[in-house]
């Protein structure tokens, strides 16, 4: 009977504290793409610039859940002198984010999530092919954002996404976030 009664207060207290600083935040950013992985036979290093779109919930002031479709352009990096290798990822990620305000027009965040990708990988020169690979894998990354008004904010980051076929896929991004 104590814990039925220490659930519904711990219920009704996150209800009342949800009112004040729940809602509904669309955004969009664009940002540079780096992109490293290795072979036996060869190295890639490679960048692009890469956008993504994203919405998410704001549950209280300290945590949100975020969702975006990323799109991380074409890298490519000459392997050899006569091959050329492309890498084209794009990928879906959902994130549990922490937000720590820091007065009423900054604030700064960390995210934990997970990534379902897509990449389209053409070889060409010499020897000519191409392959299309797909897996979800963990991604993280960090920012700030500085809130204009209630509805407005604009946002820098940085994520990064541990695509097990790369050793590494990272974005650093600036955006601009509607807050509803």
């Amino acid at each position: 009977m104590l814990m039925k009664r220490l659930l519904v207060a711990v219920l009704v207290l996150g209800a009342c504290t949800m009112t004040a600083h729940a809602g509904l935040f669309l955004g969009g950013s664009v940002g540079d793409v780096s992109v490293k992985g290795s072979a036996s036979t060869f190295d890639f290093s490679g960048s692009a610039t890469g956008s993504k779109l994203y919405g998410g919930f704001t549950f209280i002031k300290f945590f949100a859940v975020e969702a975006s479709y990323v799109d991380f352009g074409s890298s490519d990096d000459d392997i050899s002198s006569t091959t050329d290798l492309k890498i084209d990822p794009t990928g879906w990620d959902v994130y549990a984010v922490g937000k720590l305000p820091i007065g009423k027009h900054f604030e700064i965040f960390g995210k934990l999530g997970i990534i379902v990708w897509d990449a389209e990988t053409t070889l060409s020169g010499a020897s000519s092919s191409s392959s299309d690979e797909s897996g979800s894998d963990s991604a993280w990354g960090g920012g700030m954002a500085f809130v204009f008004g209630k509805h407005f904010a604009v946002r820098a980051e940085y994520e990064s996404f541990d695509i097990s076929d790369l050793d590494t896929l990272d974005m650093t991004s600036i955006g601009a976030e509607f807050r509803f």
